[in-house]
């Protein structure tokens, strides 16, 4: 079972780093029916098969989400380095005098 978790996560981690947010439910139907199978070539109980298609599907999400945290690391870190100076906002309401 700690395998199934460790490979959805990393999953997980790959996805979000590549991908939007509508390619977690294909993904995650996939998932469930590899856990199913699996549970089920194991000869494992009802509510184990259960327990590890909720886990798998829970674990490719947390996966997702740090990947796409990561992804936004490091996008932040590219900005930062192109434009290092703040770049001045205009003055909203001031008027010239003429």
């Amino acid at each position: 079972m700690m395998t199934s978790l460790i490979i959805s996560s990393l999953a997980g981690l790959v996805l979000g780093q590549r991908f939007k947010v509508l390619i977690l439910l294909p993904a995650i139907c996939t998932a469930v029916v590899a856990a199913t199978g699996a549970g089920v070539a194991r000869g494992d109980s009802r509510w184990s098969i259960v327990l590890l298609a909720i886990s798998v599907a829970v674990a490719l999400q947390i996966g997702y989400l740090v990947g796409t945290g990561i992804r936004s690391l490091l996008a932040a870190g590219r900005a930062t380095r192109h434009y290092p100076g703040s770049v001045a906002a205009p003055a909203v309401g001031r008027r010239i005098a003429h």
